[in-house]
Order: structure tokens, then C-alpha cells, then sequence
């Protein structure tokens, strides 16, 4: 499983998971204050080297009714 974590995850979570094996990106260091859209758009953008690998994003800011139809 892929990650994007967003600024405001913890550096050291980021860390945590980088050195368990995690592929992790984070917007810090990528896209500092990047808006929702562009960075989900990141994430969607970044091809899965397995077609089943799934993506996951890390956040603690997200406002779950954006993604609502």
C-alpha cells in the first residue's frame, strides 16, 4: 500500500512508516500548502507499479462532506 500523508501528519509518523517499508509521500516535502484537489490529484496521478496496489491518504483536516455527491 502506497501513502500520501498530509502537512499536518506528524513528521515522525511519516517517519514511522517510511522505515517499516512504507512507500509514504509527504505534502510537506512535495506540495507544501497544497489545496485538497491538487494534492488528491497527486495522488491519483502516481501510477501503481501493481494494478491492485491501493492508495491510502493520511490526513487529520479533511472535511468528508468535499467528496460527497
Amino acid at each position: 500500500m502506497r501513502f500520501i500523508a498530509d502537512e499536518g501528519v506528524d513528521k515522525a509518523i511519516v517517519e514511522a512508516l517510511r522505515g517499516n517499508g512504507r512507500d509514504v509521500r509527504w505534502v510537506a516535502e512535495e506540495l507544501p500548502g497544497a489545496q485538497d484537489d491538487a494534492i488528491l490529484d497527486a495522488a491519483a496521478s502516481r501510477a501503481a507499479p501493481q494494478p491492485k496496489e491501493l492508495q491510502a491518504r493520511i490526513s487529520f483536516d479533511i472535511t468528508p462532506e468535499r467528496f460527497l455527491p
